[in-house]
């Protein structure tokens, strides 16, 4: 989906190698696809998805879709950050 130009944006989990967060961020960006890690581990993520097993990442295709996304992970982005300060 990233190389067909279908992918808007891509989100990965937060428990990945380091081999295989390198080989998503190489694609995504020669690709220029967006993307950023969700903060939950594969498990997680493919339960989320549907799946039984573990999944590494998740290519959003949908345009309105890409925006809600975005947004609420400005949200929450925003949220922990001011915790943190």
């Amino acid at each position: 989906i990233i190389r067909n130009n279908k992918a808007k944006l891509v989100i990965y989990a937060c428990d990945l190698s380091d081999n295989t967060l390198k080989r998503i961020k190489d694609s995504t960006s020669y690709h220029k696809v967006p993307c950023f890690g969700i903060g939950i581990p594969m498990s997680e993520l493919g339960s989320r998805l549907g799946k039984k097993n573990g999944t590494a990442c998740a290519a959003i295709t949908d345009d309105g879709f890409v925006k809600i996304v975005e947004k609420i992970y400005t949200e929450i982005h925003t949220e922990y950050t001011e915790v943190q300060q």
